[in-house]
């Protein structure tokens, strides 16, 4: 509390008992002249502190409820997203995980596109993907097939090998893009 804050209380303090003393015992008060004098004291003293309310609020920070972005999405799981990031956890070359939910997701995903756009059996599609000639692209055929891990380029084989991913990480990859192509180019 301020010095000042302390003076106006204490005159308001002495001015409302002075007032509640003269209200009690009205003789006290005297003439109309004293009554006048503590309505305008009063009156007076009220404006003041009025003020100093009003340049205390205008001073003060404004503030307020945070209420939050209503428009805003919530986390909303993408289809698909597990298997980035198995995938991606297969890039890493000292890495095994993600590698069996990998295997198990594109082995069917496979098996499916080869059956409904070329219009294979199960088993020719199966036998494609053992012998690797499902596709013209080396590096997916390889992901299925360890036979056609022969057919890779040696430039091809350097390349992953020097690069900064795993080669089984390059293969899944290779291997789900061209089943993409597959899927969208023969439909």
């Amino acid at each position: 509390m301020t010095a000042t804050s302390r003076v106006l209380t204490g005159v308001g303090v002495l001015l409302a008992v002075a007032g509640l003393t003269v209200f009690l015992v009205p003789s006290l008060g005297g003439a109309a002249a004293a009554g006048r004098f503590y309505v305008g004291a009063v009156g007076a003293l009220a404006v003041l502190q009025g003020g100093r309310y009003a340049r205390d609020a205008w001073r003060s920070p404004l503030v307020g409820a945070d209420t939050g972005d209503p428009e805003l999405v919530s986390g909303v799981p993408t289809p698909g997203d597990d298997f980035d990031e198995a995938l991606a956890a297969t890039f890493e070359v000292h890495s095994l995980e993600g590698r069996k939910e990998v295997e198990a997701r594109l082995d069917p995903v496979a098996r499916a596109v080869l059956e409904r756009r070329r219009d294979l059996s199960a088993a020719e599609a199966e036998r494609r993907l053992d012998a690797g000639d499902w596709t013209d692209d080396p590096v997916a055929a390889a992901f299925f097939s360890d036979a056609a891990g022969d057919r890779i380029p040696f430039l091809t084989r350097l390349r992953i090998r020097w690069g900064g991913k795993s080669s089984y990480g390059v293969r899944a990859e290779r291997a789900a893009a061209e089943l993409e192509r597959i899927w969208r180019a023969e439909s």
